[in-house]
């Protein structure tokens, strides 16, 4: 199917008019009926819009060949971000189970098809594209580290951001939450977008950790002041176990 066809067959399946999705678009309905009717063609910003007005992948809707790095990585990005939502859903005593497999595949799925894309790209684009984004947000973490003159165990103690963490970034097995993103802006005296323009591809175990992470806050947060305190002390004393803490060598 073209691109028109494919949104009119996703906003039906989502149950909305043109007048619905051009609201949660930012876009007239006229906007709407054109591009369905492929009396116009979307730029790759609009389709983006719509995609996630209709909460799917942009590749869903376009097949074309001429998205840029940026936009493949952005739409990487969109999609871990969808994943996890879903993930974190899924009660704590089914993590990993069969509901867990299932989404993860899904997004796995589309994953694999835009980092294709990501693959195929002329390398000249690639050369380019580089240049411009380097490779993620670790990547750019350490080098405005060292452009600053900072070891790791400096860095960890101007951001409060444990030194494990500091190397897990740098080294692109974790991808940085925003509060940390805002953090390392401030130390660095740079825009948080120079840090968190396009995140590369995670790895399986780093999402899995962000999902425990996670769901490690929200119970604390559920349970009270006496249950929090218990909790904090579990840790304190699970802390002082050497095979449970991270290499700070």
């Amino acid at each position: 199917m073209g691109i028109g066809k494919n949104i009119r067959y996703l906003r039906l399946k989502n149950g909305l008019t043109q007048k619905q999705l051009g609201e949660k678009c930012g876009m007239a309905d006229s906007a709407i009926r054109r591009y369905e009717l492929e009396k116009a063609n979307p730029k790759i910003e609009t389709l983006q819009k719509i995609a996630n007005a209709l909460n799917v992948s942009i590749i869903d809707l376009d097949s074309r060949s001429d998205f840029t790095e940026a936009h493949l990585r952005h739409e990487l990005q969109t999609l871990r971000k969808k994943e996890l939502n879903e993930l974190n859903q899924i009660p704590n005593d089914e993590w990993f189970g069969k509901e867990w497999h299932e989404i993860h595949q899904k997004y796995e799925t589309q994953k694999k098809e835009i980092q294709k894309k990501l693959d195929n790209l002329p390398q000249a684009q690639k050369e380019k594209d580089e240049k411009l984004f380097l490779t993620g947000p670790g990547k750019r973490i350490k080098k405005l580290r060292e452009k600053k003159g900072m070891s790791q165990q400096t860095l960890a103690s101007l951001t409060d951001i444990p030194l494990s963490l500091i190397r897990k970034y740098e080294d692109q097995q974790r991808t940085p939450t925003d509060e940390h993103i805002f953090q390392l802006a401030k130390v660095f005296h740079v825009p948080t977008i120079d840090i968190s323009l396009f995140s590369v591809e995670r790895t399986v175990s780093s999402i899995e950790e962000d999902i425990m992470y996670n769901k490690l806050i929200t119970t604390y947060n559920f349970l009270n002041k006496e249950g929090q305190k218990k909790v904090l002390e579990q840790i304190e004393m699970i802390s002082k176990i050497p095979d449970y803490l991270e290499n700070e060598d």
